[in-house]
């Protein structure tokens, strides 16, 4: 077994040797008016632009070094629209039109041909889903609720195709930063911390150090501290008017963190069912911690007035950098987490009915 690594340890480093160590990205686009080209990454606050150069009759090149594969995204000064595509030492050539930049051709990495390939394979998935989207909203201008029952459930139906169709891909192109891009971007609200570790297990030597990689331990090492049957953190942040609450001053209750916004719909819509369990076992034990995920005190303010949520609320008014919703995990509102009086976190995501049965079989 230990001459088998050593030999794939040399094939991979035979490979690497013969890698070109540059790239240089040339962008030809019909109708691109002169300016700048902007490259940019993707960061937890935001885009990030890395690098510039000058466009010249349609075409701009970057040139550099990017060992690690990562996917970038290209704006213009002087001209709508973005491209994206995967960099990566060797030489890329885009030649498109501006009005169509999604159809643009990207050849030259190896990262992107793989990266094409689904691409290529989502693209009926795409047309359906939108084809649904159309007819969910006519039968939702028609009133015809019934209609759009059966279009939501056949667009349930497509999607769990698709996320198969995906994991399939995923698994046969372990060896691509394109896998771990993908599991992060389109299947990291569905996986627990060891169906994480589990995919994670999967990826090949070479990318084993590749940006998505570790951001994808990131947040296996997040979900593994957030598990129902451990303590949950604690966190402190300021109430409604301006003293700090500490989550661990409730310990001895039954506490639900309600991660929310006041933009959020679905978190709004929810509230109804929040304030009538607040009423039934607030008497009991209950205690209901609300953090928002909000960017304006007035508004965060006004939304607790306006749905009468008689309970604790916290917040740092810093919008998706809220410091609890990161240490917690938090990738989409409402998210709750339900303590027990111990500060043990027994249940997760639980709304409507099934808050309410969960509080009626703990609380007594």
């Amino acid at each position: 077994m230990r001459k088998l690594y050593q030999f794939l340890f040399i094939l991979f480093i035979a490979a690497a040797c013969g890698r070109p160590d540059t790239f240089k990205l040339t962008a030809t686009i019909e109708g691109l008016a002169d300016g700048q080209a902007i490259m940019q990454i993707a960061t937890d606050t935001g885009l990030l632009a890395i690098d510039t150069t000058t466009i010249t009759e349609n075409s701009s090149t970057f040139t550099g070094e990017k060992a690690d594969p990562e996917m970038i995204y290209i704006t213009f000064t002087k001209s709508a629209g973005t491209l994206n595509l995967f960099l990566e030492n060797a030489t890329i050539q885009v030649t498109g039109k501006i009005d169509s930049l999604k159809q643009a051709s990207i050849t030259g990495g190896p990262t992107q041909d793989v990266y094409n390939k689904h691409l290529v394979g989502k693209r009926d998935f795409e047309k359906l889903s939108a084809q649904l989207y159309q007819e969910y909203a006519n039968a939702e201008a028609n009133g015809d609720s019934i209609k759009q029952k059966e279009i939501y459930a056949q667009f349930e139906t497509a999607d769990k195709e698709n996320k198969t169709k995906l994991k399939t891909f995923i698994a046969e192109n372990s060896h691509s930063a394109v896998a771990p891009y993908l599991v992060r971007r389109e299947l990291i609200f569905d996986l627990s911390d060891t169906q994480l570790d589990s995919i994670i297990g999967t990826f090949g030597v070479e990318i084993a150090e590749n940006i998505y990689v570790k951001k994808l331990k990131e947040r296996s090492e997040i979900l593994h501290n957030v598990a129902i049957g451990k303590p949950a953190p604690d966190f402190t942040l300021n109430d409604t008017v301006g003293n700090p609450l500490s989550l661990s001053s409730l310990k001895g209750k039954f506490v639900l963190i309600d991660f929310w916004a006041s933009w959020c719909g679905p978190c709004r819509a929810e509230n109804p069912n929040m304030v009538a369990a607040y009423a039934e076992f607030n008497p009991k034990g209950l205690v209901i911690l609300g953090v928002s995920l909000d960017n304006e005190r007035s508004k965060w303010l006004k939304a607790i007035k306006d749905d009468n949520m008689a309970w604790l609320h916290v917040s740092d008014i810093k919008g998706w950098n809220c410091a609890p919703a990161k240490l917690y995990g938090v990738n989409s509102i409402p998210h709750s987490v339900l303590l027990n009086p111990e500060g043990i976190i027994i249940a997760k995501n639980l709304r409507g009915e099934d808050l309410k049965k969960k509080l009626a079989e703990v609380i007594k």
